[in-house]
């Protein structure tokens, strides 16, 4: 698997590579438009940063998998440019990552993509920022793999907690969709982080949205 990255800012997209490569990652071109990049292969990651609207990326992304499939596209927009993004392109890409996120949450972006997982807009707004790279591979939630035994061993209301803290729910409002107390929540969450192997919140809300 090549990384590639593709920005107009010379200064941003040398900043990538060498985070990139700081955690042994591949990174095979660095250019300044899409249509630069040259031969890719099934499974290469594209980082395209700071495109110049929804249409371009889009044209961009379409001109790209003309040539390559199953490529998996990261799209890194400006911050305030995340909800445009996330309506047109949440499930298309394999991510969707707000310029300005942290060296770490970038890194744990390009992890998370390279062993196959699609980070949903709900994941990218809260959990992705929050976890580790190493982290991932503690919790073997990198191998993303589903664990059926794990998952036989919650309860149907400890499903339904997860499921709501992967897409974003919080505490009150997990208590008022089930009508329990907010203290009940936060048992459900303490007895599923012992049983799923996460240690926080972010963790288990990428668990269940790959398990459940």
């Amino acid at each position: 698997m090549s990384i590639f990255v593709v920005s107009k800012n010379h200064l941003l997209r040398d900043m990538i590579a060498t985070i990139l490569e700081s955690r042994s990652q591949q990174v095979k071109t660095v250019c300044e438009s899409a249509s630069a990049i040259g031969s890719t292969r099934d499974g290469d990651i594209v980082i395209l940063h700071d495109p110049a609207s929804v249409i371009a990326a889009r044209t961009d992304i379409d001109m790209l998998r003309q040539a390559t499939a199953n490529l998996k596209i990261i799209l890194v927009p400006k911050s305030e440019q995340l909800e445009g993004y996330f309506a047109d392109f949440n499930n298309f890409v394999a991510a969707i990552i707000p310029e300005g996120s942290s060296s770490e949450a970038f890194l744990s972006a390009v992890t998370m993509v390279s062993e196959g997982f699609t980070i949903s807009a709900s994941i990218s707004r809260d959990a992705i920022h929050k976890v580790k790279p190493s982290e991932l591979l503690e919790t073997g939630l990198a191998e993303g793999h589903q664990d059926s035994n794990i998952v036989a061993s919650l309860s149907e209301r400890e499903k339904r907690v997860l499921k709501l803290i992967a897409v974003g729910a919080s505490n009150k409002a997990i208590a008022l969709d089930l009508g329990i107390a907010e203290a009940t929540v936060k048992s459900h969450l303490r007895s599923s982080f012992l049983k799923i192997g996460c240690k926080n919140r972010a963790l288990a809300a990428v668990w269940a949205s790959i398990n459940l």
